[in-house]
């Protein structure tokens, strides 16, 4: 790092040639002066220079400051992402092994595909892990700050890391959705043949959840294309922001309460359960439903406010 400083501050010959060029101009000028503006010229025109050299030096130590600070930085933020990193990469790696032993497992009919579906799940999210880290070791490489997620952040050197990362975000989003989907096929031609599988409500509900993150994920690049494009202010952009996550949070909640519904209906098509424990999921049941309709109401009561602000703003 001394090295660094060093290699940025002026150099002997650097200041010698300046002093001889000061010199050669002080001669110059008192050479052709009037006699009587000799001096009192020479005097301010060597000042001027001397002052001019002055503020040449000062903002070259400041320019090698601010560069120091920056290496520096930049160094500390790369040294710590790296260890991040390298432990997704272990992760990662375990993630492959474990998606391995659970395929094997399936193929020998001693797992459920469920397990298969979270196994291939937990290798993707690791795989756009680890791509995550990289953006964010380059974006820090490229300006020596710290990675800026907001969907009003500047380009770096020209480049969109936010929307490169989202794009990661949607890929994620769209492999679960296919995983879930497959899944939902293989639990319904199984229905079809007259297995009725507890596990089918819970793909549907994975499935929903993997269509609400590629919605999210697509809204946000659509704002992030309208910000970068200049459409769009950044205030707009984290208002339109906020109002899309809570209307997918009421979506979601609304999803949540059909698919309980199906459950209900399903079992109640079925042996009714006996005993404490049928009763301790009946009861189970009616609390989750009615923790979904406080928090829609409460969702809703936000939205409608969020809705009053914004007119309000507007007008």
């Amino acid at each position: 790092m001394n090295d660094f400083i060093r290699n940025h501050e002026p150099t002997p010959e650097f200041r010698a040639s300046l002093e001889r060029e000061i010199a050669r101009v002080f001669r110059r000028e008192s050479q052709f002066a009037p006699p009587r503006r000799r001096l009192r010229g020479g005097q301010v025109l060597a000042a001027g220079i001397a002052l001019a050299v002055g503020l040449l030096l000062g903002a070259g130590t400041l320019v090698a400051a601010a560069q120091v600070q920056d290496a520096r930085q930049r160094d500390e933020l790369t040294g710590t992402m790296a260890t991040k990193r390298l432990l997704a990469i272990v992760r990662l790696e375990m993630a492959r092994l474990n998606y391995a032993q659970v395929r094997a497992g399936f193929e020998a009919g001693g797992l459920t595909r469920e397990s298969l579906i979270t196994a291939e799940t937990d290798v993707r999210a690791m795989e756009v892990a680890v791509a995550r880290i990289d953006l964010d070791i380059e974006e820090v490489r490229a300006s020596a700050a710290p990675p800026r997620d907001e969907l009003w952040a500047p380009l770096v050197a020209g480049r969109d890391f936010v929307k490169e990362r989202l794009m990661l975000d949607a890929s994620i989003a769209q492999q679960r959705s296919t995983i879930q989907e497959r899944a939902v096929a293989d639990l319904e031609r199984a229905a079809r043949a007259g297995v009725v599988l507890p596990a089918a409500m819970n793909a549907q509900s994975d499935l929903q959840a993997a269509k609400g993150e590629m919605e999210m994920a697509a809204q946000k690049l659509a704002l992030r294309q309208e910000f970068v494009a200049g459409r769009v202010p950044a205030a707009e952009v984290e208002r339109r922001l906020q109002r899309f996550e809570l209307v997918n949070a009421i979506e979601r909640i609304l999803g949540e309460q059909r698919l309980a519904a199906q459950r209900l209906n399903v079992r109640g098509r079925a042996i009714p359960p006996l005993g404490a424990a049928g009763e301790l999921e009946a009861k189970k049941a009616e609390l989750q439903s009615l923790e979904r309709v406080f928090q829609l109401t409460q969702l809703r009561k936000q939205l409608l406010l969020f809705d009053m602000r914004a007119a309000t703003n507007a007008k």
